[in-house]
């Protein structure tokens, strides 16, 4: 397989009782405990947006969002009131990412 994060594949064949026709299906995957979990952390006192793949999030402040997804995906984070702060990470399996805000400056940090 060319796919570095597909471990497991199923292959099924049926046969059609009406039509004696035979159909095949193969599908690729891996083990819902090879999913990378990661959560992101608001310790600021400000919402903070980011993206992974199509799917936007939004954080409010002081709060824990968990995350459990089945491949690596880069995970982009857009700061408030700082349209050309965008910081973007790549989780791996038990991370945490906390955002904070000095000085009217977001940090990220993994930990």
């Amino acid at each position: 397989m060319l796919d570095p994060d597909v471990a497991e594949t199923g292959v099924a064949v049926a046969r059609s009782e009406k039509t004696g026709y035979y159909y095949a299906v193969q599908m690729f995957g891996r083990r819902r405990s090879k999913a990378i979990e990661f959560k992101v952390e608001n310790r600021s006192d400000a919402e903070v947006e980011y993206r992974m793949g199509d799917s936007a999030f939004r954080l409010p402040p002081r709060l824990i969002r968990t995350h459990q997804v089945c491949r690596p995906a880069a995970v982009a984070f857009q700061f408030p009131g700082a349209k050309e702060q965008t910081k973007t990470v790549q989780p791996r399996n038990g991370d945490r990412f906390t955002v904070r805000k000095e000085r009217n400056h977001f940090l990220l940090q993994r930990e």
